[in-house]
């Protein structure tokens, strides 16, 4: 059961809580200079917060975003999305607050009219809600392999290209 609380579009207001909530679930500084990088750059489609205390001061205690990628194809270039990243405060975790942001997270984008989207993690838990590697590995690009997932959200796709990810996804650190 989700934690209590509510899951919002991320407000200006809501970035330094963000970045160090980053920095907790990931003990170190790449992945918030990462989400930085990706704001600065205009590449973020979409950005949802978990608050916990619904209002205007609650503790935000998870966080998801989607960035644009690109497919490239013999056909010519199509949108698609990575997600990155998803953390959740480790004193919230497993009350389904992670799922809840991709659960939701999918409705929008769906509503949205995105057609596909990509994330680079464990498969048994993205599995939850439909990613799956056979859908990314009709498509290559540098996190080709068994940790990367795809999700269509539309049969109107290519059905293989290479992925073109913005230039901040290079600069975080394995």
């Amino acid at each position: 059961m989700m934690d209590l609380g509510e899951i919002r579009d991320t407000r200006p207001e809501d970035w330094p809580q963000i970045y160090s909530l980053i920095e907790r679930v990931f003990l170190r500084s790449d992945e918030a200079r990462f989400m930085r990088n990706l704001l600065d750059n205009d590449d973020v489609v979409l950005s949802l917060a978990h608050q916990r205390r619904p209002g205007e001061h609650g503790e935000i205690t998870g966080f998801i975003a989607y960035s644009r990628v690109l497919l490239e194809t013999d056909d010519g270039l199509y949108d698609a999305l990575a997600m990155a990243p998803l953390v959740v405060d480790p004193s919230c975790q497993g009350k389904g607050i992670g799922l809840e942001l991709l659960s939701i997270s999918q409705e929008i984008l769906k509503a949205m009219g995105e057609k596909l989207s990509f994330v680079l993690g464990e498969p048994d838990y993205y599995a939850k809600l439909g990613y799956s590697p056979e859908v990314a590995s009709k498509f290559k690009g540098p996190y080709s392999g068994p940790y990367l997932l795809g999700l269509r959200y539309s049969d109107d796709i290519p059905s293989s290209g290479t992925l073109i990810y913005p230039e901040a996804f290079a600069q975080v650190k394995g």
